[in-house]
C-alpha cells in the first residue's frame, strides 16, 4: 500500500489486497493526503468484492468501425500525404461493415 506521485503530477497508488494486486491512478487527487483517502477507497471496494458483497464491475467497450475509422482519418489528416486514398478506403468499410458500423 503505497501513494506516489508520478513527474507528471498526477497520484498513483499501489499495493495488495488477499493475493489481489491492484495498481490505479487516483483520479482527482492533488495532494498525497487526498491520494490515501481515495486508495483507502480503492481497498474497501476490493474487499467487498472478494467477500462477495458487491458485484465486481466490468466495463465493456464497444468500438464500431465508424468510431475506430474517424480516429485513423483524424491521424491520417495531420500526419500522412496519402488522407485522399484513406478516405476512399474508409468509405469502403463504413459501406461494407452497414448502417450500425459493426462487423
Amino acid at each position: 500500500m503505497s501513494v506516489y506521485q508520478k513527474k507528471n503530477g498526477k497520484w498513483y497508488c499501489r499495493g495488495q489486497v488477499n493475493d489481489q494486486r491492484y495498481h490505479k491512478l487516483c483520479d482527482g487527487a492533488k495532494t498525497e493526503k487526498e491520494a490515501i483517502a481515495l486508495e483507502d477507497g480503492i481497498r474497501y471496494r476490493l474487499r467487498q468484492v472478494q467477500l462477495g458483497l458487491v458485484k465486481k464491475e466490468e466495463k465493456k467497450t464497444v468500438y464500431t468501425v465508424k468510431f475506430m475509422l474517424n480516429k485513423y482519418l483524424e491521424y491520417s489528416k495531420a500526419n500522412k500525404k496519402s488522407y485522399k486514398t484513406d478516405l476512399t478506403f474508409a468509405k469502403f468499410f463504413l459501406d461494407y461493415s452497414g448502417k450500425t458500423g459493426i462487423f
